[in-house]
């Protein structure tokens, strides 16, 4: 369902009528008001929440917040000539080396539905992806250099991330003492 706001935001290039703020399901967008006489509708520039005052790796222009489809990220200020973005929130904490083309880290994304899962920063080049937060640890098995902290019947594991494996061991990083409220093993 479309909804429009009442504000004009300029001419329409094809009737001249004035174009609308419309909302649809990917969100908000300018469009004709004479919809569907008209189809017009102009591409979606991502808002800009502020400069970071810092200079782009690639090209030396400034960074900028910018607020997208799937929420804010950092992008240049030189798009169309110059393409780098990354998430908003970056730490160097955690991070997991890629284990298929070990040029690229894994680093945690959101799919169209809102469900989060972990994927190579070198995507389209490199499709690797998980659902569950990676470890950097090695696979007692296989040897496999990624690892995935799940829960299995209420206690934490490592699981081996290679599909062919799956390894379990205990997570003793985030194990918790249960012997104190009696549910202990005797």
């Amino acid at each position: 369902m479309v909804t429009s706001e009442s504000c004009s935001k300029g001419v329409c290039p094809l009737c001249q009528s004035a174009l609308q703020v419309k909302s649809g399901r990917t969100g908000s967008f300018v469009g004709c008001s004479q919809y569907p006489a008209c189809d017009y509708i102009e591409p979606k520039v991502f808002e800009t929440l502020a400069l970071l005052g810092t200079t782009c790796p690639n090209c030396g222009l400034s960074l900028q917040l910018k607020s997208g489809r799937y929420g804010a990220f950092v992008a240049c200020s030189g798009f169309p000539q110059c393409h780098y973005q990354r998430s908003s929130i970056e730490s160097d904490v955690n991070r997991v080396d890629c284990p298929v083309c070990q040029a690229g880290q894994l680093v945690q994304r959101a799919g169209r539905s809102g469900r989060v899962f972990y994927g190579c920063d070198q995507y389209p080049r490199c499709h690797y992806s998980v659902h569950y937060p990676p470890v950097q640890k090695q696979c007692e098995r296989c040897d496999f250099p990624v690892l995935l902290r799940r829960k299995l019947r209420s206690r934490p594991v490592l699981m081996c991330a290679k599909k062919q494996c799956q390894h379990q061991m205990a997570d003793m990083d985030n194990a918790t003492a249960d012997v104190e409220g009696g549910q202990g093993c005797t």
